[in-house]
């Protein structure tokens, strides 16, 4: 099995920048257009699912979780077995933490070996690396949102 992040590592949301508020009331709001657009995202780097058992480890939110597997199923190749998990609606843990969390519940009920992470962070890479998995940074492009 492998672990992979979605936005910028086989989604390309660069695209997508302009749609973050900062100026927005609440962290939700911030990212509300963002997240909404995803659908609308190309796919880049799919030889690293390609024939792969993958979860799918994401900080956006549960509720575009409806779109967000649209997307996966339109774009992955045939021979992916995927599966996803999200950040719960309305929890602001930062990303690192939010990511180890859902890593330990992958680990606890699955009894597969995890052959690689793939995050496009090296700060969540690292936290892969700390928890005793391999890990390497991809990336569509080199941005930070």
């Amino acid at each position: 099995m492998i672990i992979c992040d979605i936005d910028n590592c086989i989604s390309d949301d660069a695209w997508r920048a302009i749609f973050v508020n900062h100026d927005a009331a609440t962290i939700d709001d911030i990212w509300r257009a963002y997240h909404m657009a995803a659908f609308m995202d190309t796919a880049e780097n799919l030889d690293v699912v390609r024939g792969k058992s993958v979860c799918f480890i994401t900080a956006m939110p549960e509720e575009y979780r409806s779109e967000r597997e649209r997307w996966l199923r339109d774009w992955l190749p045939e021979d992916c077995d995927w599966s996803l998990l999200m950040r719960p609606t309305g929890d602001h843990t930062p990303s690192v933490e939010l990511k180890r969390r859902l890593l330990q519940y992958v680990t606890s009920v699955g009894e597969e070996v995890i052959e690689m992470c793939y995050d496009d962070r090296e700060d969540i890479c690292a936290m892969y690396r700390e928890e005793g998995l391999p890990a390497t940074r991809l990336f569509i492009k080199e941005h930070q949102l």
